[in-house]
């Protein structure tokens, strides 16, 4: 694995991606440490292949024994989701990150710019519907309360 992070380190990503792939596939599955699987998702992040990152990360939180993963890791998952536009699953995966860590101000930062963004998206529409519209201004309004939050901090 420090060959592959060497690579990645001189901008050799498919290489280290190849070496991460083939010490993945050598290890029998009950065996594979998640942290295999997330500097994999992490290199896909910078080849922008957000898909295969986002199943990744996701099955990387699977091996965690808590159930849950950890947070480093739910984060980097929705990073992925952010950067693949995919602004609900985003929204939904750090909305449950705030209720399992409330005194996290990074995590209701992240949520407020992730609301506005999809805010953006909706808004940036050439035809919306009024569902839509008004989906938006809500979002923005949460966006605003996590920011007011996040200052008083």
């Amino acid at each position: 694995m420090g060959i592959a992070c060497i690579f990645a380190e001189f901008n050799k990503v498919e290489e280290a991606v190849e070496i991460l792939r083939k010490l993945k596939d050598a290890s029998p599955n009950h065996l594979q440490r998640p942290s295999i699987t997330i500097n994999l998702a992490h290199l896909n992040m910078v080849l922008k292949n957000y898909e295969s990152a986002i199943n990744l990360y996701t099955i990387a939180l699977e091996k965690f024994p808590s159930g849950h993963g950890d947070l480093e890791t739910e984060l980097y998952l929705a990073k992925a989701y952010f950067m693949n536009e995919q602004f609900d699953h985003c929204h939904k995966r750090l909305k449950d990150l705030v209720h399992r860590y409330p005194n996290d101000v990074k995590i209701r930062f992240d949520l407020a710019i992730c609301l506005y963004e999809q805010a953006q998206k909706i808004f940036n529409k050439e035809f919306r519907r009024v569902y839509d519209t008004n989906y938006a201004i809500s979002c923005l309004k949460e966006s605003q309360i996590l920011m007011n939050f996040v200052r008083t901090q």
